[in-house]
């Protein structure tokens, strides 16, 4: 909590040309203990926990519906909707290299709409892993790990020689 005292006290005085200059001079004091009002923090906010509550419970009841879905699926249809979307997300992720936006606008052909469902199903979380594992393969040339490897034995030599 926070108190603030504050003590001033005002001084004129007149100028050459017979202006008159107000002046202030203050001091003040805080104390987090003594405040008239306590601030709640955004996390402790009521009307922000009961919105969280109820993303929440409408997120469980919508995945839960999904799965329903997915469950009344005939087994030929599951696996059409298994290979077309494991086909776009090879092409726009590893082909492509598109970002995670440009995989869902672009190789899907969805709007921004798709973006939290993305997020929802946790595409992003393998989409940053694929891109992750391209760039760990790539980043590399076979030339510069035969440097970075001399340079490890080089060191360890060095090591061996310290003692």
């Amino acid at each position: 909590m926070e108190n603030f005292i504050s003590s001033s006290r005002t001084t004129s005085s007149t100028s050459l040309d017979g202006t008159t200059t107000l002046s202030s001079t203050s001091q003040s004091s805080e104390t987090a203990s003594e405040s008239p009002k306590r601030k709640t923090s955004f996390l402790d906010d009521p009307e922000r926990q009961k919105l969280s509550q109820d993303f929440r419970k409408a997120t469980e009841e919508w995945v839960a519906d999904m799965e329903e879905w997915w469950r009344n699926l005939p087994t030929d249809q599951q696996q059409w909707a298994f290979y077309n979307v494991c086909r776009r997300i090879y092409e726009g992720d590893v082909m492509q290299r598109r970002s995670y936006r440009g995989v869902l606008y672009d190789t899907f052909g969805w709007g921004p709409e798709a973006y939290a469902l993305g997020m929802e199903a946790r595409y992003m979380d393998l989409h940053n892993l694929l891109w992750d594992a391209i760039e760990g393969d790539t980043k590399y040339s076979d030339r510069d790990l035969k440097r970075i490897n001399q340079e490890l034995e080089d060191a360890a030599k060095y090591d061996c020689c310290q003692d």
